[in-house]
């Protein structure tokens, strides 16, 4: 007989979150039903005679409306594992199956996947795409997010293989300068996940998207369903909703980072 010693579990990789690094705006603890988040769109002024009548300015309203979608998951535990257990395998179980699902939640949030009754849509979803391939692209993208006026704080969101191309990226052919310096955009922070597909990025204001959350997450330990496999069955389920509150603003720039032809011009290339 060989005895088998079992040492720690090495547990499964999931994408660090990137919603507290963004700036997202997080509605949680919504009471059950949907949520409407309105929008105003400026007033206008103009320039009169003396005695002149005041032109009529009006504020335009939108919104958005939240509505709890359900993310959930089961797992079933043999209760001998149970038995046996001397690693807490129940609580390592439990809290994988929360991650897992909080890991879908972002994939999805940082995909490309249409909406539908069920699922938000990514937020790279149906978008114009500005893709860059030398620093002048970058900074006139950053000058047409810039013209939309929005305030507070603007950041990148991209790939690991974004970030990458960034790192090879010279600002000219004038200096050794890359666009990608001590982990900034001239001061401007990145957010790095590997949810992000392929190339893609995106730059702007965005606490411009609205996060709902209803309740907390709701874990089920199910003695019953599986009793005669001798198992417990564990249930999660979450409701959660998203929406960009200016959809027809250019607060948000989307598109791929590209490194360009360092061989254009090159008297020695074939």
């Amino acid at each position: 007989m060989v005895e088998t010693e079992t040492k720690d579990f090495l547990e499964p990789l999931y994408a660090e979150s990137v919603f507290g690094k963004l700036g997202v705006r997080m509605y949680s603890g919504l009471p059950m039903g949907d949520i409407r988040v309105p929008a105003m769109a400026g007033g206008t002024a103009e320039w009169e005679y003396e005695n002149a009548d005041a032109d009529f300015t009006s504020n335009d309203f939108s919104s958005v409306i939240l509505k709890p979608k359900r993310i959930t998951a089961y797992i079933d535990i043999s209760k001998m594992l149970i038995a046996q257990d001397t690693l807490n395998v129940e609580s390592m179980i439990r809290r994988d199956l929360y991650n897992a699902l909080m890991s879908k939640v972002q994939k999805t949030f940082l995909g490309a996947e249409a909406g539908t009754a069920y699922k938000p849509a990514g937020i790279f979803y149906g978008v114009t795409a500005t893709d860059i391939t030398s620093y002048k692209d970058l900074c006139d993208m950053e000058a047409d997010v810039a013209d939309s006026n929005i305030g507070g704080e603007k950041k990148y969101l991209m790939s690991n293989h974004a970030k990458a191309a960034l790192r090879n990226m010279a600002k000219s052919v004038l200096t050794n300068e890359l666009v990608l310096n001590n982990g900034t955009i001239d001061g401007t922070e990145i957010v790095v996940s590997s949810d992000v597909a392929e190339t893609n990025y995106a730059y702007g204001a965005f606490d411009s998207i609205v996060f709902g959350s209803w309740g907390d997450v709701d874990l089920v330990i199910d003695p019953y369903t599986q009793a005669r496999k001798g198992a417990i069955r564990l249930v999660i389920n979450a409701y959660f909703d998203w929406a960009k509150t200016r959809v027809s603003e250019n607060v948000l720039a989307y598109g791929s980072i590209k490194e360009a032809d360092n061989t254009e011009g090159n008297d020695d290339n074939p």
